[in-house]
């Protein structure tokens, strides 16, 4: 399964081509390789993956000691990946989701770290004062205020949500946490950090 996800950064040698033409060919490469990995999933013929089959795509390609894909991975990915908002996943999305799905295993170790420290009931959720709490820790001990944490929790949902947020999920930790090393690094010193998506 790897070598499929590993396809979509093809390279293209040849005559030179302009930005526009290796643009258009990575994207050709991209939607052929979405396509493949969609014939390989679709257990119902019908072009495209449902939330079922993007669950079982994304635990084969879970290599956290066998744990199964939650519900908020699932929703994350699907709102980071379905454009159209129709449930289900095509061809053209397919680079989107798998690219979210590397992202945020690569941070997974790091969002852990955090819950088990910040969420000691293990819900699997932060509340705005563990929010906090994680940020003030982040933040060398002083208090992150109303406004930003106000602030961070939109832009963790951004484009998900309509109501006011209440909670941070795990993979929604991960662009907190790219998002707030980011605010930080404009007032000091660079902290590496999670790719924000």
């Amino acid at each position: 399964m790897a070598s499929k996800a590993s396809s979509f950064s093809k390279s293209f040698t040849g005559p030179k081509l302009s930005k526009e033409e290796k643009s258009r060919l990575r994207i050709e490469a991209q939607i052929e390789s979405g396509q493949e990995i969609i014939q390989q999933y679709d257990e119902t013929g019908s072009g495209s993956l449902k939330r079922q089959e993007v669950m079982k795509l994304l635990s084969d390609q879970n290599t956290w000691q066998g744990r199964p894909v939650s519900e908020d991975e699932l929703n994350y990915v699907f709102k980071i990946a379905d454009m159209d908002g129709d449930q289900r996943i095509k061809a053209t999305e397919m680079a989107a989701l798998l690219s979210c799905w590397d992202n945020y295993k690569n941070c997974r170790k790091e969002i852990d770290e955090h819950f088990l420290k910040h969420d000691p009931t293990h819900t699997g959720r932060l509340n705005q004062n563990q929010l906090r709490n994680l940020l003030t820790e982040m933040n060398g001990g002083v208090r992150a205020t109303d406004e930003e944490l106000e602030w961070i929790m939109k832009q963790a949902s951004q484009k998900f949500i309509i109501t006011k947020p209440e909670y941070i999920t795990k993979p929604e930790l991960r662009r907190v946490l790219a998002l707030w090393k980011d605010k930080q690094s404009q007032r000091g010193p660079d902290v590496s950090s999670c790719s924000v998506q």
